[in-house]
């Protein structure tokens, strides 16, 4: 009679990944069994099979046992595309060139744990996305790239820095695109860095020939005042040699919004002793706390009236029944322009300037802060997001001045992206 534990020791040895030949063939498998049970030695060739056998019968109770079962990673896992929720994207976003909507798998993943499952999304996104710049011939010899922080554009970075095949592309400039926050991995890696400045090293990885250049940012993202701003901004090497004022050809980039697990939220609204300390957001600290004390009152499941892409805070409009007071509307929009004027990131005028965008946003909190920036960026060309989020944006109602920023010459401007 053998024991739980043994049934659940062999059934790993023959199914444990380990660099070799999957499954364990069972020849290795006997010759350790026989020598952890010498009185299972077969003494005749007539009972050359009994070893083998048993380690079959225990394999097998392991699993009718349910002591161990077998799931397939999420590494290995390749999102079901959804052609006809694409097709309705672009038909709504005129300047789509490309719409990606996956279908997430959570196999392997607790349900309960919505930092986990939040995780699980965007890294199924990120993938698509590397997917998609790796083998459609976005990027050009050439090419000026922006990088932005978050971690959709880290685990995109890290998803091609990984591939097998690198990058033969020729004199490609990377620009970080904010400073330094350390926002970090909401479950599997909580210590892991996610800074615009440390996503464009991951992605330089990917390129095997010498780029042109690379230009970080390398100063924190929030600045003691204005003035201080504006100084840090004509010294810095990015700010000073007009990196961003020059149009970049390619920019990737994640949403956020001002929720918990965005790291300016978690810092200033639950006072986390955690580095970087809070000291390092001290000058915006009173203003942020105003300004997510407004967001709080008026978010929801789907919708948030602030959000971010690099860092740089924006206003998402409620959509009905969420009504929000002239007078809160107008401190919201007061609050983001004071902490936005102290910190060092690209600003509205700079993201309009960005020939093409690859836009990433995953989960149903952030579907309609993408929504609106979709509907007021026509140069996003590509979009990548989850089935469900997909069709909150779909069915939400769009205001008429929204609508008339996405204008016919849209068509014009992805025909001539197809023809670069």
């Amino acid at each position: 009679m053998y024991s739980a534990d043994e049934k659940i020791k062999w059934a790993l040895k023959r199914y444990t990944p380990s660099g070799g030949n999957w499954p364990l063939d069972y020849k290795a498998l006997v010759a350790d069994f026989e020598k952890e049970h010498p009185n299972n030695r077969r003494p005749a060739v007539n009972d050359a099979n009994k070893a083998r056998f048993t380690i079959r019968r225990l394999i097998r109770e392991a699993f009718t046992q349910e002591l161990v079962r077998i799931v397939p990673t999420e590494s290995n896992l390749d999102p079901r595309r959804l052609n006809d929720v694409e097709a309705a994207l672009q038909n709504r976003f005129d300047s789509l060139t490309n719409a990606v909507v996956i279908r997430p798998s959570l196999i392997g993943v607790d349900a309960m744990d919505i930092n986990a499952l939040n995780d699980s999304v965007h890294r199924q996104l990120s993938k698509s996305v590397a997917k998609l710049i790796s083998r459609n011939g976005i990027l050009r010899n050439g090419d000026r790239i922006g990088y932005s922080s978050g971690r959709s554009a880290y685990h995109v970075a890290h998803f091609l820095a990984e591939d097998d095949h690198h990058s033969a592309l020729r004199d490609i400039e990377l620009v970080s695109l904010a400073g330094r926050l350390n926002p970090r991995h909401y479950a599997h890696s909580p210590n892991l860095s996610l800074d615009a400045d440390y996503n464009t090293q991951e992605f330089a990885k990917w390129f095997d020939r010498d780029l042109k250049g690379w230009h970080l940012v390398r100063h924190e993202l929030v600045c003691k005042d204005e003035p201080t701003a504006v100084a840090v901004r004509r010294n810095n090497a990015v700010f000073g040699n007009g990196l961003w004022d020059k149009p970049l050809d390619i920019a990737i980039l994640g949403i956020g919004v001002l929720r918990p697990g965005h790291r300016m939220y978690d810092i200033a609204a639950f006072d986390l002793n955690i580095w970087p300390p809070a000291t390092e957001l001290a000058p915006i600290l009173p203003d942020l706390k105003g300004l997510i004390a407004l967001s709080d009152k008026y978010s929801s499941a789907e919708y948030c009236p602030v959000a971010d892409v690099a860092n740089h805070l924006f206003t998402v409009p409620p959509v009905p029944p969420v009504q929000i007071p002239k007078r809160e509307w107008r401190r919201i929009v007061d609050l983001i322009a004071r902490i936005n004027g102290r910190t060092l990131t690209v600003s509205e005028k700079h993201i309009q300037k960005m020939k093409n965008i690859i836009f990433i946003s995953g989960t149903r909190q952030k579907c309609l802060a993408a929504r609106e920036f979709l509907l007021n960026h026509d140069n996003v060309r590509y979009f990548c997001t989850d089935v469900d989020s997909a069709s909150h944006i779909l069915q939400a109602d769009v205001a008429s001045s929204a609508q008339s920023k996405i204008c016919v010459s849209q068509s014009a401007r992805r025909n001539a992206h197809k023809t670069r």
